[in-house]
Order: C-alpha cells, then sequence, then structure tokens
C-alpha cells in the first residue's frame, strides 16, 4: 500500500499564513489522523514560506519528523518526474507521502501534478478537482479509484 497525500497551504495574505490558514492546518491534520495511524510518514514540502509553516503545524500536530523542502513544489515548476521520482524514493521507506505545496499546476485552477501521479501511480484518472486552501487530496494505491478530499 502506498498513500500520497497532497495538501494545499492554508489561507495566505501577501504570502503569508493568517491565523486562519494556521487554523485550517489544524482542522486539517485532525481529519488526516484516521488515515495516518499506524503508518510510516514522510512530508515533503515547498520551500516557500507559507507551505513550509502549514507543513511543520501538519507534522507537529500528528507527530512526525521534520518536514523536507523540495524545490520541484516552487510556483511554475513543471518538474512533475522529478517530484514523482522523490515521491517514489519515499514511498519505498514510508506507508504514506504528504506534500505540502501551492500554486496552480498542483492545487489550484489546474492541478496537474495529481493527474499526472495518478497515472503513472496508481494507473487511475484524477478528475482534476480544484483543491480550496488548507484541504487536502489523499490518494491510495490499493483503492486507485477513490479519491478522498479533506477536510
Amino acid at each position: 500500500m502506498s498513500v500520497l497525500v497532497a495538501v494545499r497551504n492554508g489561507y495566505t495574505q501577501d504570502g503569508v499564513l493568517t491565523p486562519e490558514g494556521r487554523r485550517e492546518m489544524t482542522v486539517l491534520a485532525e481529519a488526516l489522523c484516521p488515515y495516518l495511524e499506524g503508518k510510516r510518514v514522510f512530508t515533503l514540502t515547498s520551500a516557500y514560506s507559507a507551505p513550509s509553516e502549514c507543513a511543520d503545524i501538519l507534522t507537529m500536530a500528528l507527530g512526525f519528523g521534520v518536514p523536507e523542502p523540495t524545490a520541484f513544489l516552487g510556483e511554475g515548476s513543471r518538474e512533475f518526474s522529478k517530484l514523482l521520482a522523490q515521491v517514489k524514493a519515499k514511498l519505498r521507506k514510508a506507508d504514506v507521502v504528504i506534500i505540502v505545496g501551492h500554486g496552480s499546476n498542483f492545487f489550484g485552477s489546474s492541478p496537474r501534478f495529481l493527474s499526472y501521479y495518478a497515472e503513472r501511480m496508481l494507473k487511475a484518472t484524477y478528475h482534476e478537482e480544484v483543491l480550496a486552501f488548507g484541504h487536502a487530496v489523499l490518494m491510495d494505491s490499493d483503492h486507485p479509484d477513490e479519491v478522498v478530499l479533506l477536510p
């Protein structure tokens, strides 16, 4: 079993996570708990401040290690194959990989990475749902046609 949880950063203002955005991450952490219990989890995050802070909030609330920044979650990055390679490498050591990012290529109006991941890893189709700030999508290799939107 391998699970990808893709998280869009919480609400920001001028690129800074707001108190509402922090609250969104706390609510999301509570929603993720049942899916992560007893699992080995690894977190990748964009190096930008808001997603990085969101990853810190999630990992502290969930009791997991320090998130690892990756350049492949940056705004405008289209290096999906490199991000996918990082996710695959982490899934060799973990049951779940959480990626925390931002931007339209990943989570906004055109979440292309999620489609790319679903096609290549799950042999399934992701129907490009727009992820709202502070929300996540969970994809499980044991149930490739089921996508869970959280919270």
